[in-house]
């Protein structure tokens, strides 16, 4: 066979031309390389802003090669800061769930107060992040979240020293206090996280609100083992102090290193209009929904576990007996089930509100992640407090059916939603 001859080829395209060109025009290896990871890598950021703020990155002609290295390193620090943030988060939120409700009901509080405790830090979230979004646009939505992250462990070594004030209603009223404070520092940080990464990965945010949701649910999975070991070997403070010396750290190593991202302009906004518009989308509605279902499923259910978690069984119509392997496995399955429905709840809300035609900005991202975590700590209020009146009134087994009969619910709709889309399509 004869060789092709080099006219032969089909013609290149401008893009495939002008990687030729710079790839022809390296004068090393080193440049070659380069050359050739930004043409691998022009996908994955060409979505970025052109100017992230005042130290943001240059995307001139005369600096391309420095300017892939800086993007490359800014991301990198975002999501390592990122995840970081959200493996404490996670902890934060399970750390103290092993042995807060036994200690709490050793001093004669209720179960349903002690579900309050959990419900009281997701009530003041829920009316702190509508004001999240306005806040983080003047302060800078970096700022904010390191703020965030430093005043949740603060408030967290305080709640390691309540075990020193006697008698149940001074110990429980301090709990709630603590709560709200770290409720307001894990509501800068939630929505200001979600913020960055709609702005700084669009169009890749499921992707890495997968990413932060894996590590939080890493903190989830590891916190309850560590502070358990902790409050087994000294006592109620040493889960606290220990979590909350490494907030407040990774807080100061953040401030130093986190890329900072604020907005470009100064243009004033109608929230009104903004809300109105957002609410005009049903894709909007029934993402809202599934944050909802998804946050009270799993809040309620950690509220009330502890003292049931050995000797609960399943639903009573299923007709099985309590064992640890079929209590694993139920969480298990919540888990990894749920998630394929929540992860991409945030993106496909930036989505459907650009649509409707808000703008696809920092202000919208904002906004939008406010809404977000409104609704998830709306399930988070809602759950703990009622299913601990369930679980006092009627049992473990019972409160956890109605919550997986309102979860049925949530699926179908999604079903019906995913239906509707699929025929319309054709």
């Amino acid at each position: 066979m004869g060789h092709m001859k080099p006219n032969s080829a089909e013609p290149l395209d401008a893009e495939d031309q002008a990687r030729r060109r710079r790839r022809a025009a390296a004068s090393s290896d080193d440049d070659r390389l380069a050359a050739f990871a930004r043409d691998l890598s022009d996908s994955w950021y060409s979505d970025l802003p052109p100017k992230l703020d005042a130290g943001g990155v240059s995307t001139s002609n005369a600096n391309k090669k420095s300017t892939f290295i800086r993007l490359f390193s800014h991301r990198r620090r975002l999501l390592a800061g990122l995840a970081v943030v959200s493996v404490l988060s996670g902890s934060l939120i399970a750390v103290m769930v092993p042995f807060f409700p036994s200690e709490a009901a050793s001093r004669g509080v209720s179960q349903t107060t002690i579900s309050g405790v959990f419900s009281c830090f997701a009530l003041t979230q829920m009316l702190l992040y509508p004001l999240v979004g306005p806040l983080a646009l003047r302060l800078g939505v970096t700022r904010l979240y390191n703020i965030g992250i430093a005043t949740a462990g603060v408030s967290t070594i305080a709640f390691g020293t309540f075990y020193l004030i006697p008698g149940g209603a001074g110990f429980i009223a301090a709990c709630f206090a603590a709560r709200v404070v770290e409720a307001a520092g894990t509501a800068a940080v939630s929505a200001c996280g979600f913020t960055i990464i709609g702005n700084q990965f669009s169009g890749r945010s499921s992707s890495v609100v997968a990413l932060v949701s894996a590590a939080q649910s890493a903190g989830l999975s590891v916190a309850p083992a560590i502070g358990g070991g902790l409050y087994a070997a000294a006592g109620f403070g040493l889960p606290f102090y220990v979590l909350g010396s490494v907030m407040v750290v990774t807080a100061a190593v953040n401030m130093r290193f986190m890329p900072a991202v604020e907005k470009t302009d100064d243009s004033p906004s109608d929230v009104t209009k903004m809300f109105r518009t957002f609410a005009a989308s049903p894709e909007n509605w029934l993402c809202l929904l599934i944050v909802f279902c998804y946050s009270l499923d799993f809040f309620t259910f950690e509220s009330c576990v502890a003292p049931y978690a050995l000797l609960i069984p399943p639903a009573s119509f299923l007709g099985l007996q309590p064992t640890w392997w079929l209590f694993g496995l139920g969480m298990t399955l919540q888990e990894a089930l749920f998630g394929g429905a929540y992860i991409p709840c945030f993106q496909l809300m930036l989505a459907a509100s650009v649509r409707a035609g808000l703008h696809d900005d920092l202000r919208t991202h904002a906004f939008v992640s406010s809404v977000f975590w409104s609704a998830y700590s709306l399930g988070t209020v809602v759950g703990p407090l009622a299913g601990g009146l369930l679980v006092d009134a009627y049992g473990f087994p019972l409160m956890m059916t109605a919550v997986a009969a309102l979860t049925l619910t949530v699926a179908l709709l999604t079903a019906c939603q995913a239906c509707v889309r699929t025929f319309r399509a054709r």
